[in-house]
């Protein structure tokens, strides 16, 4: 599946660095998960980002190829998925 990401240059996103370390000490701690965030299309994920109270163009925008799909909500494209290492 085609995801898109919004992440900053650490390759983290809007809440956690790519470590899974929250941005915000009060949110809990992904240390060990392995998991990302992203949406099913460019239009979903700027409605996501932009419901957050975030602007999408602080973000760089990347493509990711995954079938580790961990949630899918069809209603607003997010998406949760284990990046695939080959």
């Amino acid at each position: 599946m085609k995801i898109y990401r919004a992440e900053y240059p650490d390759g983290g996103g809007p809440f956690y660095y790519r470590d899974g370390t929250p941005r915000n000490s009060k949110l809990p701690f992904f240390k060990d998960d392995k998991y990302l965030s992203g949406a099913d299309s460019l239009e979903h994920l700027t409605e996501l980002i932009t419901n957050y109270g975030f602007n999408i163009k602080n973000f760089i925008i990347k493509t990711y190829y995954s079938d580790k799909i961990i949630c899918y909500n069809k209603n607003n494209g997010h998406i949760v998925f284990s990046e695939e290492t080959e």
